[in-house]
């Protein structure tokens, strides 16, 4: 009980640090990425549709501008990014936390410190959804299925492939996965993806080289996007393209060209790795003093 009630307290503190400002950079730059294309689709089909004779519901489920969030490559760039912002001061040596460490064994505090990580995690990724879905405002139903206004879209605009928002709900995305199924491993494979990045931080903090960890999660982060952006099978070896459920899957066949499961494997294999390695170092390193973080 003790360390669920030390991570409950730093995992409050991190959500009124004031790191958290540039939570509206990020917040702008998903309406104007996400949530305006998807209102400009349907304001679009709509009355096209109308003069066609058919009837298309305008309306976009709050839970699409997610699916879309995990799986654009503009903003699962950002999404990272902003996580290394929140947890730059991540583990904290306030006097609080010192005062823990004094109570606590070393191997209880990397505990507590994982449970921070998967909250921290947990509630990021549900606050993000949560305001993708506010932004869309008159727009927003509480359907679960994918917009006709995209799904529609080439239908009434046969010459425009290459329209932005056609890339936020591929074809390959709706064609293979349910939106259901899209919203759930959009949700989980994006909170793995921010579980491991916290904990190579964790790692690095626990050997006394912060700095290296965070340097190697922006690496990871740069080098995915780039290696995603550029089509390169050894993608793969990066944690970017893992979340990016169309990337799984060829355009029209369902046939998988990596499978889902092997994603869920590399997150949960890279966050069991380090997690193990922060516990066995923890005795060995962080014996001393806490000063030593």
């Amino acid at each position: 009980m003790r360390i669920l009630s030390v991570s409950y307290s730093q995992l409050k503190r991190t959500f009124v640090n004031s790191r958290l400002v540039v939570s509206v950079i990020l917040l702008l730059f998903i309406k104007l990425q996400i949530v305006d294309p998807f209102i400009a689709a349907s304001d679009k089909v709509v009355p096209k549709a109308a003069e066609a004779g058919d009837v298309i519901d305008g309306r976009i489920s709050v839970f699409q501008p997610f699916i879309s969030l995990g799986n654009s490559g503009a903003v699962s760039l950002l999404l990272p990014l902003f996580l290394l912002i929140v947890l730059s001061g991540f583990p904290s040596a306030e006097e609080f936390d010192l005062f823990v460490h004094i109570r606590f064994s070393r191997i209880k505090w990397v505990i507590s410190e994982m449970l921070v990580i998967v909250g921290t995690s947990v509630v990021l990724t549900v606050l993000i959804g949560l305001a993708s879905g506010i932004m869309l405002g008159k727009y927003a139903s509480f359907g679960r299925a994918y917009s006709e206004t995209v799904t529609h879209y080439l239908y009434y605009f046969r010459g425009e492939t290459g329209e932005y928002v056609l890339e936020l709900l591929p074809a390959n995305l709706y064609n293979q996965q349910s939106f259901d199924a899209a919203l759930l491993h959009s949700f989980l494979l994006l909170v793995l993806e921010f579980i491991l990045f916290g904990m190579i931080i964790l790692f690095f903090a626990v050997i006394n080289r912060k700095i290296l960890g965070v340097l190697l999660d922006f690496i990871l982060i740069v080098g995915g996007t780039i290696m995603t952006a550029a089509d390169f099978g050894i993608k793969w070896i990066f944690p970017m393209p893992h979340t990016i459920i169309w990337l799984h899957y060829e355009r029209i066949l369902r046939k998988p060209k990596f499978p889902l499961w092997g994603s869920y494997m590399y997150f949960l294999a890279g966050i069991f790795l380090f997690g193990m390695l922060s516990l066995l170092f923890a005795k060995r390193y962080l014996v001393n003093s806490a000063e030593e973080l």
